[in-house]
């Protein structure tokens, strides 16, 4: 009965939505399917696995190295497509969104998980200029698909500095500024950000940019950077 709420819910969310509106970002097909709904500029119904295929989730996680014993807060989560991944492989996975509808759909999913695994996920609704992360609460933020909906973005990624651990890291997974096939329903060129621009902020934001890696993923890119010390 809870999915079948969260699944009213969610086409309500839809047939509100402009195209171009923020994405967020499911652990099985048919939450893969209403993903691709969600990331929809029209709201059409895609094809299952559509967004298994370019967006290459495993891969992107298997970039992120070895998460055993690390937090991963997953900023901009959306109804959970890359958290639900996430919750085998960390220790504790923190779902953040600014969006009400989506965070209920995913705490709605949460409940048909095993205690095993939903005890490791934490859900916060926040608010655009506040991720409501403690400091030093987590190893590594993973931004995928928010990064250009972002405002004041280098006061943004300095906030972001104080509640990463020793050691831990932002990786941001966005769109390249190139022509992309429809079935992948990019958001429009205005709704994307540079690389280099994303590279220079973090790094007046006090980062280092410890690896760019824009050929893994054919139509995104990936930026892993890490507090510079003292800055």
């Amino acid at each position: 009965m809870n999915r079948i709420l969260s699944f009213i819910l969610f086409l309500t969310l839809i047939s509100c939505q402009e195209p171009g509106s923020r994405q967020g970002h499911s652990d099985n097909s048919s939450l893969d399917s209403i993903e691709d709904q969600e990331t929809s500029e029209s709201g059409d119904e895609q094809d299952t696995g559509d967004r298994e295929y370019w967006q290459k989730p495993e891969l992107v996680i298997d970039k992120l190295g070895d998460l055993n014993n690390k937090t991963v807060a997953d900023l901009g989560s959306g109804i959970g497509y890359f958290s639900f991944k996430l919750l085998p492989k960390a220790e504790k996975v923190i779902a953040i969104d600014v969006d009400t509808i989506k965070i209920n759909i995913l705490k709605n999913f949460k409940d048909s998980y095993a205690s095993d695994l939903k005890n490791k996920l934490d859900i916060r609704l926040v608010s655009p200029s506040n991720p409501k992360l403690k400091a030093q609460e987590v190893d590594l933020i993973l931004i995928v698909n928010t990064v250009p909906y972002i405002t004041s973005r280098i006061s943004y990624f300095e906030n972001l500095k104080e509640t990463l651990k020793p050691g831990g890291e932002i990786v941001i997974v966005d769109f390249k500024t190139k022509r992309i096939p429809d079935y992948v329903n990019a958001p429009p060129y205005s709704s994307r950000e540079y690389l280099h621009v994303l590279e220079d902020e973090l790094i007046e934001a006090g980062y280092d940019v410890t690896e760019t890696d824009d050929t893994s993923l054919e139509y995104q890119f990936m930026i892993f950077a890490s507090p510079v010390e003292g800055k």
